[in-house]
C-alpha cells in the first residue's frame, strides 16, 4: 500500500458486511466509524450474541482507548527513535568518527 506518511486510509462498509471475523491475521488496522454504527458479535454455540454496538466518533467518547492507542504508538515511535540513534552510532564508529 503506498501513501504518504501521516495520510489515513478510509473505507466504506455496506450494511450487514463483515469487517473482520475473530482469528483472523492481524492487519495493523484501527477503525473509527464516521457514520451509522458497527456491531461486534460473537458466536457462543449455535447462537450469535451482540458484544457491543460502536457509533459515529466512538473513539473520542473513550478517552481510555484513545489513551491506549497513543501510549501505543508513542512507545513504538520512542523504540524506533533508539534504534535509529544506535544504528548511526554503529555507522560512525565503522566510519572511524566517534560522537560524543
Amino acid at each position: 500500500m503506498n501513501r504518504k506518511p501521516g495520510s489515513v486510509q478510509t473505507r466504506t462498509f455496506r450494511a450487514g458486511e463483515v469487517i473482520f471475523r475473530e482469528g483472523d491475521a492481524p492487519r495493523d488496522e484501527a477503525f473509527l466509524v464516521h457514520a451509522g454504527r458497527v456491531e461486534v458479535r460473537k458466536k457462543v454455540g449455535d447462537e450469535e450474541r451482540l458484544l457491543r454496538t460502536f457509533v459515529k466518533g466512538e473513539l473520542r467518547t473513550n478517552p481510555t482507548l484513545a489513551v491506549a492507542i497513543i501510549r501505543d504508538l508513542s512507545a513504538k515511535l520512542l523504540a524506533t527513535n533508539r534504534l535509529l540513534a544506535a544504528e548511526g552510532e554503529r555507522r560512525s564508529v565503522r566510519a572511524g568518527r566517534v560522537t560524543s
